[in-house]
């Protein structure tokens, strides 16, 4: 390696240190500006493109976005090496990215080797999240995940923290036996722990991992993660309009429901997995909005509510016209509505 690289390398280096400690020092600001470069960006991408490629651009513009927040996370969680983060599992990381990215992947995909590739890259989408979930739930017992399962840090929650490499040594001291003692004044101020400043970092990440999956809940759980690949297989059989698949679908996540339902019931799951249980119930309801309920029923109503609203408030067409133009992308696209 000559010098010239040795040193650009070396800048980048530099660089990067110098971002992730801004980012550990200012949580609630990037956490602004991540916020105005995706605004910014979208309103660019709909000013300049409005072209058939649209829709895959405003899905590229938000997949880099959330994938952006995603690596500003692992940024400010590297700041604080004794905390126990989720960021190092390799397998839930990995998963998260396929998530953020999954709908960028099939819009991409059908753009440049049609159906066929769209499908195929739908399936071997659902493939990996299938195997990754049910690897996750059996290996490491974590179970009941959200969507994606490594939730966005709560950078807010970030108080008065002992950063890594930041200067703040001076908070701390280290005895002859290596201990670390925190100095009396290296703590929060009494205001901070009542506004909640001294909370636990570990408490910025809701994990799972306290409840053991076995059973039936743990049959539950390995008949969620591999309904979607059921589901394509109905669909693909039976076509995607046809009835059998939504009730296929349907009736494997009422399934999975009243399997897990017992350990619910008796209030043995996590504070966050009774969470996600529940919105596993309540995202029943999106079964309305998918096909064939939704070309049956539920189309013309949104459309008659839409446009009914257009006549009403003339000045809301900026706000309702792309979401009537954007409904049929929106009902076509299989991530954004069987996802999981």
């Amino acid at each position: 390696m000559s010098s010239i690289q040795k040193d650009f390398a070396h800048r980048v280096e530099t660089t990067v240190q110098k971002y992730c400690t801004w980012l550990a020092r200012n949580p609630g600001l990037s956490k602004e500006v991540e916020l105005g470069v995706k605004l910014s960006s979208y309103l660019l991408v709909h000013l300049v493109d409005r072209g058939d490629s649209s829709d895959a651009t405003h899905q590229m513009v938000y997949c880099l976005s959330d994938l952006f927040s995603f690596l500003n996370d692992i940024a400010i969680s590297r700041a604080y090496p004794r905390a126990k983060l989720p960021y190092g599992n390799n397998l839930k990381t990995w998963l998260t990215v396929v998530e953020y990215c999954e709908v960028c992947f099939e819009l991409g995909a059908q753009k440049a080797w049609g159906t066929s590739g769209k499908w195929t890259t739908v399936f071997l989408v659902q493939v990996f999240k299938c195997v990754a979930r049910v690897l996750l739930v059996t290996r490491k017992n974590e179970g009941l995940l959200p969507f994606p399962p490594i939730v966005p840090l709560r950078r807010e929650a970030v108080g008065e923290y002992e950063l890594m490499g930041d200067g703040r040594s001076d908070l701390t001291y280290t005895l002859g036996s290596g201990v670390v003692i925190r100095r009396i004044d290296g703590g929060p101020s009494y205001n901070q722990m009542a506004q909640g400043a001294g909370e636990d970092f570990r408490t910025l990440v809701k994990e799972n991992g306290t409840y053991v999956f076995k059973g039936s809940a743990l049959l539950g759980e390995i008949l969620y993660c591999v309904k979607p690949l059921i589901h394509l297989a109905t669909m693909r059989f039976a076509g995607r309009n046809n009835w059998a698949q939504w009730f296929t679908s349907l009736a494997l996540e009422g399934a999975s429901l009243r399997l897990q339902w017992s350990e619910y019931s008796k209030r043995r799951f996590t504070p966050e997995q009774e969470w996600q249980y529940v919105s596993r119930l309540v995202s029943i309801l999106v079964y309305l909005v998918r096909s064939p309920f939704y070309d049956l029923h539920v189309k013309s109503m949104i459309l008659s509510v839409l446009l009914g609203l257009r006549k009403i408030f003339p000045f809301m067409k900026f706000v309702l016209n792309p979401c009537i133009e954007f409904l049929p992308a929106w009902h076509e696209t299989y991530f954004y509505l069987w996802s999981h």
